[in-house]
């Protein structure tokens, strides 16, 4: 927060902040900061590099409306929209008469909304959402085929929504890629922490005659074959095999 913040007035902090917004941020992003100021109605968030995001209060409050954050709270949030500063939100809640809205304003924003698994069907899962039903197909249920369907049932789910026209009773949801969002951000943070000279552990997923690729953990780095042993290698196969877990260390 910005020295003499508790000096001023709510319309000239959301203004003084408004200004550092960052321009690489995207709605639906996700972020993570620091709780720095709690006023009656505003959550302030220090997100790093002099940018900071504002949240409803009530996204805070408890059934009882007792607040369950305070300054100095590390927050995990996404990026609802970029107009007149950085908004932030849990995630979209659905329900009442604004419903309709809030779905379509999701699906726009690429905004997760999060519902309870009420049953299976042919094809896919039910999804109660408040109230509102919604629809998740098997194939968008996980990142991997799934077989069995009984364990997701009262679940509760983080989902985007991929279609919504509750007038025709269509709406279709994907936690899939919720999912394949926070993996691709995993990866993005891994690549900028990795350094020359770390010393990581991997998976070989697949030999060729040049090297071994290796899994790091959603990132895929190329061991060459002469970096294999000390002794010269005719194939990566003489000395790995797929599937086994190896250390290697990051040249470049």
């Amino acid at each position: 927060m910005l020295e003499g913040d508790e000096n001023k007035s709510f319309a000239e902090l959301f203004e003084a902040h408004s200004e550092m917004v960052r321009r690489d941020f995207v709605p639906g992003e996700t972020v993570s900061g620091i709780v720095v100021k709690v006023t009656k109605d505003t959550v302030f968030v220090d997100l790093g590099g002099k940018s900071e995001g504002v949240v409803e209060i009530e996204e805070f409050l408890d059934k009882e409306g007792n607040l369950t954050v305070k300054e100095g709270d590390h927050l995990d949030l996404r990026i609802a929209s970029l107009e007149d500063g950085i908004h932030l939100t849990k995630g979209v809640k659905v329900q009442g008469a604004e419903a309709v809205d809030l779905l379509r304003e999701a699906q726009q924003n690429r905004l997760p909304v999060e519902g309870r698994v009420a049953g299976v069907n042919k094809g896919g899962f039910d999804i109660d959402l408040s109230g509102v039903r919604a629809f998740c197909p098997i194939s968008q249920i996980d990142l991997y085929r799934v077989e069995d369907l009984a364990p997701y049932v009262d679940q509760r789910l983080c989902c985007l929504v991929t279609e919504a026209n509750p007038d025709r009773r269509n709406l279709v949801l994907s936690r899939r890629a919720v999912l394949e969002r926070e993996k691709e951000e995993a990866r993005r943070k891994f690549l900028e922490s990795l350094e020359p000279g770390q010393i990581h552990e991997g998976v070989v997923r697949k030999l060729m005659d040049f090297g071994a690729f290796v899994d790091l953990g959603g990132v895929d780095g190329l061991v060459h074959i002469s970096q294999l042993s000390w002794a010269r290698v005719a194939h990566p196969r003489d000395v790995l095999a797929e599937g086994q877990r190896i250390q290697v260390r990051v040249e470049k």
